[in-house]
């Protein structure tokens, strides 16, 4: 059976479920045209249509299907693929839950599907806040389009999650919550990679009235056949005062989403390589309109052994009622190449159906490649209810540059929520 008449087969078996007082559903369906330049080696038009929905009965029984199909100008001409299409199955009295079918994950891989199935086994009390859970998950691995990913032979991998609220306290300081992952992961394509990785979660507070509270987290996932982390984050965040934060983070990190937003255009964290990244950073909400944030980095990226530094402003308004305001300043010089940028934001509310932005960007670059690059962005995106479930956007956005080619996208998205909940009462 090819994909198009299993595509068809299976949304005709959701449908039954319309017609079934057994069942609940809930979806998501979106159409999107657009024209962008933005990747030589693509089209430069496309129109899709992909959407999701889940099936359950609000007992044991859940469902789901993500899929998407693709018409365009360039190599892939017509194209269609299912993301996701899985049973899942609980047994809450054994506290078990068996998935399988296709389904998603994200990790250090990138973001990708699994033909294969998920065992999840976990013990909590009833507010959720003490217990564990192991999960063990086992398929082939399936690449999705447009992100980071990856597809293989064969991939399994063991986790482990513990959670617990301490509840310890001292004079000075409390510690509230703790959590806890582990897990082991091999992944076979060409080779047969090993992949531990680990995260950990500690909250708590300050009695006294000088400091207010404090989260640390740490996560990260290392490949033993090359003894490296593919991903590593440290942080720390600080609540002064109920209005001022400070965080304190490390990063070491690939990204995973090679279309980058308009903003990430106009943002020199953003790199498409592999980075790792250290940065401090005080945020202050001054009262219910007005917030503004500023800090400080330093970078390093995988194309170059220099370190750069550099740092970043901004503020937030929303004092006129339906009116957002931001404004942002970003710097880095990182070796022989530097990033000023100077973005300018703003939202607004016309009424109940109605809502508008406009952004506006300035940028000048100096890179290896091709030397000194300044440019002017626009971007401004509207979008209209035309009734309560049923979404228009317009979007649209043009990048101007004195050294390499302009930029343009334009785009016109319909979305339609597809809700169905039956009280019990009626079935």
């Amino acid at each position: 059976m090819n994909k198009t008449k299993a595509l068809v087969y299976t949304l005709f078996l959701f449908s039954l479920c319309n017609v079934s007082y057994a069942w609940n559903w809930s979806g998501v369906l979106k159409s999107k045209t657009q024209v962008d330049n933005r990747n030589p080696e693509d089209s430069e038009f496309f129109s899709k249509v992909w959407g999701s929905v889940e099936v359950f009965d609000n007992k044991s029984w859940h469902g789901g299907l993500d899929f998407v199909t693709r018409l365009s100008d360039g190599k892939r001409d017509f194209d269609g693929d299912i993301y996701q299409l899985y049973v899942q199955k609980e047994f809450k009295e054994h506290g078990l839950t068996i998935k399988g079918g296709r389904f998603q994950r994200a990790d250090s891989l990138g973001y990708y599907a699994v033909d294969g199935v998920n065992y999840q086994y976990e013990e909590y009390d009833e507010d959720g806040k003490n217990g564990y859970s192991v999960q063990f998950y086992t398929g082939i691995p399936r690449r999705l389009e447009d992100v980071r990913s990856v597809s293989g032979d064969w991939l399994y991998g063991l986790e482990g999650q513990w959670n617990r609220n301490i509840a310890w306290k001292s004079e000075h300081i409390t510690l509230d919550d703790v959590f806890f992952r582990g897990g082991f992961q091999q992944f076979a394509d060409e080779d047969v990679s090993t992949r531990l990785n680990l995260a950990s979660t500690i909250t708590g507070q300050f009695p006294k009235k000088y400091l207010q509270s404090y989260e640390l987290s740490i996560m990260g996932t290392y490949e033993i056949d090359t003894s490296t982390f593919e991903d590593f984050m440290v942080n720390a965040m600080l609540d002064i005062t109920e209005d001022i934060r400070v965080r304190t983070s490390y990063e070491l990190y690939h990204p995973r989403d090679p279309y980058i937003t308009f903003r990430e255009k106009f943002y020199s964290e953003y790199s498409f390589g592999r980075q790792d990244l250290l940065r401090v950073s005080v945020n202050n909400q001054i009262n219910d309109y007005f917030e503004f944030h500023f800090g400080f980095k330093r970078a390093r990226r995988s194309d170059g052994n220099a370190i750069g530094y550099g740092g970043n402003g901004g503020m937030t308004w929303d004092y006129v009622r339906d009116l957002s305001l931001a404004f942002e300043i970003d710097y880095l010089e990182l070796g022989e190449e530097k990033s000023e940028n100077l973005y300018l934001s703003t939202e607004y509310t016309v009424n109940a159906d109605l809502k508008t932005g406009l952004n506006v960007a300035l940028a000048n670059n100096k890179k290896r490649l091709y030397g000194n690059n300044e440019s002017v962005g626009v971007e401004v995106n509207t979008q209209y209810r035309i009734y309560n479930t049923l979404f228009l956007k317009l979007s649209g956005s043009h990048i101007w540059y004195s050294a390499i080619e302009n930029e343009y996208l334009g785009a016109i998205q319909l979305t339609w929520y597809l809700d169905r909940f039956i009280p019990k009462a009626t079935r």
